[in-house]
């Protein structure tokens, strides 16, 4: 980043606009790499498929945060940082992205059966080629291969695709206008995800839709500054399975995929609230990561995660700090409204937590300038 920003509006949900700083900070990393991305593959892309190469080659990539805010344009940046031989999908899975969001093009590719791709809630069938028409506001996909094919057609009303020939969509949580999407195992082949994908039972997606747009509710009605935290970068939710009776059952979310989280499919709303809205925290301090490190690297030593039970390297220690002092926060907003039972036993666990998480990152000095700003906001937010 050329000017610098403040980190502090990304530490806790009850500063008093993070929405401001996530969206620029969002926008000018998405803009910085879509331009690495090109400079890097642009012969190869157009090796590849020269249209594709085009569409993203003529692109402003000053995209809005809604387009850039998704796993697609973590895809561009794992190709820049972690495997060259992922760009082809990547690339293509970015220009799905941006005919969702409007953009208009025409171009033809090979895929590989292990990318699956999507466009908006529709899964795409398995293919040799897929072919894609569109002014922005009908979109044709043919997908081509080993003797079959299918063809599609999307029609934008509103801000919503609509169509009678494509296979069923995934299922969603609706809640207040913010549209959910359950992603299954197939939709999680990239390996921006492959830690997140691990513990994916998809067996019953369409329970995980209803529980969330539940867990939304609940946020929306009894915590609503944590509504607005959770939905502002909430877009997908990958069902994981459940080996216990302990809630919250646990969840996941990885810094190369924005929008999306794994968690437990279970029942206890209240607890998928409380997971809800500790990985949207994941997901901003991801985009603090943007402004800079928040550790030197000086300070080699592990430090105690009591929720974990693990020793941690005091960056994630520092994560889950931020983490779950949001719920905290959440857990004391959603007191007024009942929830007796569960917050009886999770706030004082919580409160035991981050206590001792926080004499540890008050010992270590590799804590950087940005480091020390999120640290300090969020004492400022649970103490006071």
């Amino acid at each position: 980043m050329s000017d610098p920003l403040p980190i502090s509006p990304l530490a806790s949900a009850l500063t008093p606009d993070p929405d401001a700083i996530s969206e620029q900070v969002v926008r000018t990393h998405s803009a910085m790499i879509i331009q690495a991305f090109r400079q890097r593959y642009e012969h190869q892309l157009t090796e590849f498929s020269a249209e594709l190469s085009t569409l993203i080659g003529s692109l402003n990539p000053n995209l809005d945060f809604e387009t850039a805010w998704d796993p697609a344009l973590g895809g561009l940046h794992y190709a820049i940082s972690e495997n060259p031989n992922s760009f082809r999908s990547r690339a293509v899975a970015f220009a799905l992205r941006l005919h969702e969001r409007g953009y208009a093009g025409e171009w033809r590719a090979p895929i590989k059966d292990s990318a699956r791709f999507h466009f908006d809630r529709w899964p795409l069938p398995n293919g040799e080629q897929i072919q894609v028409e569109t002014d922005g506001k009908q979109v044709r996909v043919k997908i081509l291969g080993a003797g079959e094919h299918a063809n599609m057609t999307f029609q934008r009303k509103g801000e919503e695709w609509h169509s009678n020939s494509a296979p069923s969509p995934l299922p969603e949580a609706v809640s207040g206008g913010r549209r959910v999407r359950i992603w299954r195992r197939r939709e999680l082949w990239t390996d921006e995800v492959r830690d997140l994908a691990v513990a994916v039972d998809d067996s019953e997606p369409q329970l995980l839709a209803d529980r969330c747009r539940d867990a939304m509710a609940l946020l929306r009605e009894d915590a609503p500054i944590h509504y607005k935290w959770v939905e502002r970068v909430l877009r997908f939710v990958a069902p994981w399975r459940v080996v216990s009776d302990v809630r919250p059952s646990g969840s996941s979310s990885a810094n190369l995929a924005p929008g999306l989280i794994g968690a437990g499919n279970h029942d206890h709303i209240v607890s998928l609230a409380d997971s809800l809205v500790h990985e949207a925290s994941h997901h901003y301090f991801y985009v603090a990561l943007r402004l800079g490190p928040v550790h030197d690297g000086s300070d080699t030593n592990l430090y105690f995660n009591p929720f974990l039970e693990l020793d941690r390297p005091i960056d994630r220690i520092l994560l889950a700090y931020h983490a779950f002092s949001n719920v905290l926060t959440f857990c004391r907003e959603a007191a007024s409204h009942g929830h007796t039972t569960y917050l009886a036993s999770r706030v004082p666990q919580l409160i035991r937590g981050l206590d001792i998480m926080e004499k540890s990152l008050t010992i270590s000095k590799a804590l950087t300038p940005n480091g020390c700003s999120l640290l300090e906001e969020v004492q400022r937010r649970i103490h006071d």
